[in-house]
Order: C-alpha cells, then sequence, then structure tokens
C-alpha cells in the first residue's frame, strides 16, 4: 500500500482474478479435481468414504421466534458497492484515468457530506491550476492544495477522506498482529508506554532509523551509566 496505489484499478484486479475463479467452477474442473484427489488417495491408502457420526438436532429456543426491532434502520445512504467507493476516490488520484472526473463524484460527496456542486467548482478550477505542476501522487496533490485551503476546501475534505481511507481498514488489524508478537508471556510486565513504541517499530519497518543517534541520546539521557557508549 503506497500514496500512488489506484485503488479502482486494485479492486478491477481483484474481481478479474474472481471472475476467473468463478469460471474453473464447472463440471470439467471438478472432474479433474476429483480424478486426481482419487488417485492420491489410492496412492496413499486413504479411504475416501468417511464416517459421521449422528448430530443431535439443533433447537432453536422459544424467545427468539419472535424479533421486534424498535430502532429505524436504513436512513443513511451508503456507496452501493466497493468498487463504486473505490472508482469514487480515484478522482483525487493524479496517476488515476479517472483523475477530477466531475461526472464521477456525486456517491462520494454524499459519504462525506460535502457540497457536490462546490466540488465540481473546485475541480473545473483545479485542472487547469495542476497542468503545469508535476504531481505523481496523492500526497503531493494534497501539498500543492493545502496553501490555498480556503479556495478548495471540499476538495482538500475529499483527498482526506481518501488517504484516511485504506489506513483506517487495515491498521489495526496489522498492529494487532505484532502486538501478539511483542507482548508474550516473558514480557507480560511491559507497560503501555514500551508497548506502543515497540509496535510501531515493529509495523513501521519502511523508516529509516540512524542507530548512531539512538544511542547517543540514550548515553546523554544516561550520564551515569558503567557502560561507555560514546
Amino acid at each position: 500500500m503506497g500514496p500512488s496505489l489506484d485503488y479502482a484499478r486494485s479492486e478491477y484486479l481483484i474481481s478479474s482474478i474472481i471472475q476467473q475463479i468463478a469460471d474453473l467452477r464447472n463440471q470439467q474442473s471438478f472432474d479433474y479435481i476429483y480424478c486426481h484427489a482419487t488417485e492420491f488417495c489410492t496412492l496413499n491408502k486413504i479411504d475416501l468414504v468417511e464416517q459421521y457420526r449422528p448430530r443431535r438436532t439443533t433447537t432453536i429456543p422459544a424467545r427468539f421466534e419472535e424479533c421486534i426491532i424498535l430502532s429505524t434502520l436504513g436512513q443513511r445512504e451508503v456507496l452501493s458497492t466497493p468498487i463504486d467507493f473505490c472508482e469514487n476516490f480515484s478522482t483525487v488520484y493524479p496517476d488515476s484515468e479517472n483523475f477530477l472526473n466531475i461526472d464521477d463524484v456525486k456517491m462520494v460527496c454524499d459519504h462525506i457530506d460535502g457540497d457536490l456542486q462546490a466540488i465540481k467548482n473546485e475541480f473545473l478550477v483545479i485542472k487547469p491550476m495542476i497542468k503545469s505542476k508535476s504531481v505523481t501522487n496523492i500526497i503531493e496533490f494534497l501539498d500543492e492544495l493545502l496553501p490555498m485551503a480556503g479556495a478548495f476546501p471540499n476538495t482538500i475534505q475529499m483527498i482526506k477522506a481518501a488517504i484516511t481511507m485504506p489506513v483506517s481498514q487495515v491498521t489495526c488489524e496489522r498492529s494487532f498482529s505484532k502486538m501478539k508478537l511483542i507482548k508474550t508471556y516473558a514480557r507480560n510486565t511491559m507497560n503501555d508506554d514500551r508497548l506502543s513504541d515497540l509496535t510501531v517499530l515493529a509495523t513501521e519497518r519502511s523508516f529509516e532509523i540512524d542507530f548512531e543517534q539512538v544511542v547517543d541520546a540514550f548515553a546523554n539521557n544516561h550520564k551515569n551509566s558503567r557502560i561507555i557508549l560514546r
């Protein structure tokens, strides 16, 4: 995941792979797999007929037979599919074919509670202005507009939503998976501050760390150390 990633194009490639796998779900493919599985089981003397124990039928408690919902549902309009979501946000990615296309901003405008007409007007102003700039990714695009935040508030809001959208989906899962490796049984007495710092170091491995500066800073903060670090 990087700043120049086109999520609409990624969604299209994923959909193509899913369709390719779905096309393999036919009788010819099943016969091929079954034939190879049969040969493997015969060669390794594995019984193909597996005996299952009878299981008791699950009964549903009587209190679940009726369900009454008093709250109002479905009042907020959402984007129809994930690919619509990605296609609309791709309008603020400079490397996308859909860059600054005013016809594909309605759904995402409703999603962020923005002014549709204002976003279209801002896009019309940004198009000729950005042609003379060498903008290659969404971060550079945002840096170009930030000095003029008063003129393009809706576009900047849309860019920030597009940037945080993938991060909000994967950062938590990545952090928790690393946390399980860091805070083991032997390190159970670790405080939250140290755990947070180690998690950042483990998840953000792309950060370049100058270990000489780290050692110098540690030596300055612990001048009474018996070990000479400098």
